[in-house]
């Protein structure tokens, strides 16, 4: 099915495939708007023609997570900031969400719509690999792709890895086009191992592992897990050769590095000041991490706590990081209803999980999940259940 508006809109494809590839370059925020503004324009003058009803996935989870950041003002040490965030980072990934919800509708959408994630991470990863070799540093001193940093080019590969190797899947009896996406995944590694990021590895794995432990609970596709466990030898490997290039003492004791951390003594500080502080928070926004410990963000590179559920807390208090979970929880389980449909449509699905679990780990050690890749997370969501929801797969109520 893929009747009303869809990416095959032409207008729509094009404002998509501007907007996905200046997305997760760092700098083009007016850019970005641009093709953000003109593509919500576009839907909604579309949209009116072919009267079709409008699909809201989670209504209830994102308007509740909305109203627990909104009474966070109350207790805000910058209200005019947090204000300002819940729009940039509330709303807009909303809209994001619900847009690709209601455009990615079908095998074919998907095709496309992942088309212009492939075309875009070719771009991506090959500047960053002739970057490497030139020498050529992009952002803070270190190499990672065209005028961005290491910490968001790494997450923004974390995200588009998983449904990549689905695509190659996807498109197996097209083999130069499966092959040609399969070179692309294994170049994209190559480029996250030249960053250093440690994190991009361990997530990697776990993505991996997640998946084939799915693999393995469908008794179908479970000749398949292997094939997961392999890749994941394969990246462990590559992470301790990664570790011990960049540090070789430490390598030779793993562990008494991790321990040695000093994001331990932070996260150490930050959770007894949020068992004093329960039921409230400092403010919607990563920089109320600043206003509530300024002494930690002037004295060390602490500007926000570097875990994604400590700097939730830290905003809107528990209740706060509760609903977070729940929304993200959601996602995931609306998601993982795909594995119920088409064999095409299990790929989708375990892809789209494997993402979610892979944003979740590689925000463990630090907080990318704002602005670009933020916005990218929930575009990519809102399509893959956009996907399974047209298929039949997923009720109309939240």
């Amino acid at each position: 099915m893929n009747a009303g508006l869809s990416i095959n809109n032409r207008a729509i494809f094009f404002l998509m495939a501007g907007y996905i590839w200046v997305l997760p370059v760092e700098g083009t925020v007016a850019a970005r708007n641009t093709f953000f503004l003109l593509l919500v324009a576009a839907f909604v003058f579309f949209h009116s023609k072919p009267k079709e009803r409008l699909y809201f996935p989670l209504i209830k989870q994102w308007t509740l997570y909305a109203s627990i950041a909104l009474f966070s003002i109350n207790s805000a040490l910058n209200p005019a900031y947090s204000l300002g965030e819940i729009k940039t980072e509330i709303l807009i990934p909303l809209i994001l969400f619900f847009l690709a919800a209601n455009l990615i509708k079908s095998e074919n959408d998907w095709r496309k719509f992942m088309g212009l994630i492939i075309i875009g991470n070719f771009v991506l990863v090959a500047l960053s690999i002739i970057y490497n070799f030139t020498g050529e540093a992009t952002k803070d001193g270190l190499t990672a792709t065209i005028n961005t940093g290491v910490g968001k080019y790494s997450t923004y590969m974390i995200l588009v890895m998983p449904l990549m190797i689905g695509s190659i899947a996807l498109e197996r009896k097209r083999i130069f086009l499966a092959l040609g996406i399969a070179a692309l995944v294994l170049a994209g590694i190559a480029s996250i191992y030249l960053t250093f990021n440690r994190q991009s590895f361990v997530t990697l794995i776990v993505e991996l592992s997640v998946a084939a432990t799915i693999l393995f609970l469908m008794p179908a596709y479970r000749r398949y897990w292997p094939w997961c466990l392999g890749g994941s030898a394969l990246l462990m490997s590559l992470f301790y050769f990664q570790y011990a290039t960049k540090n070789p003492l430490a390598a030779q004791n793993l562990l008494w590095e991790i321990q040695s951390d000093v994001r331990w003594l932070t996260w150490t500080e930050v959770i007894n000041h949020i068992k004093k502080n329960l039921m409230i928070g400092s403010g919607f926004g990563l920089r109320s991490f600043a206003f509530a410990f300024p002494d930690l963000a002037a004295n060390s590179p602490f500007w926000h706590g570097h875990n994604l559920f400590i700097n939730k807390a830290v905003q809107m208090g528990i209740p706060g990081l509760v609903i977070f979970i729940i929304l993200i929880g959601s996602v995931f389980f609306k998601i993982i209803k795909g594995l119920k449909g088409s064999e095409s449509i299990k790929i989708i699905a375990l892809a789209g999980a494997a993402m979610i679990v892979g944003m979740v780990t590689k925000n463990m050690t630090d907080d990318f999940f704002y602005r670009e890749t933020g916005y990218l997370f929930w575009l990519l969501t809102g399509a893959v259940i956009g996907v399974v929801q047209h298929q039949g797969l997923c009720t109309r109520t939240s």
